[in-house]
């Protein structure tokens, strides 16, 4: 809880600076290339990360460990290749359905391609109860996105772009944190005998992913397919200034899970 209120409360302590930096269009095509990155995101990784914090007390020993991590993280990866380059292939025609800038778009497949796996390695480790490594993580991983951030903003003229930019980077960075970390748990021996039921759950969970989704994001859509980017922008800064309470629960929620 105390690593992810010290990066959430310098984000929102600098969310006044920015204010007055970005313009409401720009805040605009950020808020919706979060909400498509993140709808993405869930696609790709098909709530296959839910069954590490489910079937590891299924484990018998490590091996058993590495060969669960191991078939999960096989099968986001193939999920994931399929999802991005078909979507891929039509990312115009959906830019223009969801009034995004293709740019944008592009950059928000990316992000989820790439980001898609660092929540498998975060199941594990709070699963494992490794709460120190997470916390330490957590706070390099949002130190870097603040300085960041800082750096773009500042010195690019496109705002837009230096906020989305830093998502990007930021994606390439817990990638490389769930290579660095993931290295122990990798194995060939993969566990095909249970893959039916690791899909199972998944698809039992992935409805409830979704709404969650649904009601989070949907209304950004609608504003910015209707009325504009700029109202997107005021819409998704006053959603984030709400958000402050979830991230007490939130943090208590995730030191829950393993129990």
């Amino acid at each position: 809880m105390i690593a992810t209120i010290s990066i959430r409360a310098t984000s929102f302590l600098l969310l006044p600076f920015y204010s007055h930096l970005v313009s409401p269009e720009e805040y605009g095509y950020v808020y919706m290339v979060s909400a498509v990155s993140t709808f993405f995101n869930m696609v790709m990784q098909f709530s296959m990360h839910a069954c590490i914090s489910r079937f590891f007390f299924d484990c018998e020993d490590e091996e058993s460990v590495k060969r669960l991590y191991s078939t999960i993280v096989l099968f986001i990866s193939i999920n994931s290749v399929i999802i991005f380059t078909l979507l891929w292939c039509f990312n115009e025609q959906l830019a223009v359905l969801i009034n995004l800038p293709t740019v944008y778009f592009k950059l928000a497949l990316i992000i989820s391609f790439f980001g898609v796996f660092y929540n498998a390695i975060l199941a594990l480790l709070y699963v494992k109860q490794n709460a120190k490594k997470v916390s330490v993580t957590s706070i390099c991983v949002g130190v870097f996105q603040i300085f960041i951030q800082l750096l773009l903003v500042v010195n690019l003229e496109n705002k837009a772009m230096a906020l989305v930019g830093t998502l990007f980077l930021n994606s390439i960075l817990t990638f490389i944190i769930f290579l660095f970390y993931s290295k122990p748990f990798f194995t060939v021996n993969f566990d095909f005998s249970r893959a039916r039921k690791y899909m199972y759950y998944s698809f039992s969970q992935f409805p409830s992913d979704v709404s969650g989704w649904l009601v989070k994001f949907t209304d950004r859509l609608f504003i910015n397919k209707y009325i504009g980017a700029a109202s997107t922008g005021i819409y998704g800064v006053g959603c984030t200034v709400g958000q402050i309470p979830t991230i007490l629960f939130m943090s208590l929620n995730s030191a829950l899970v393993p129990y």
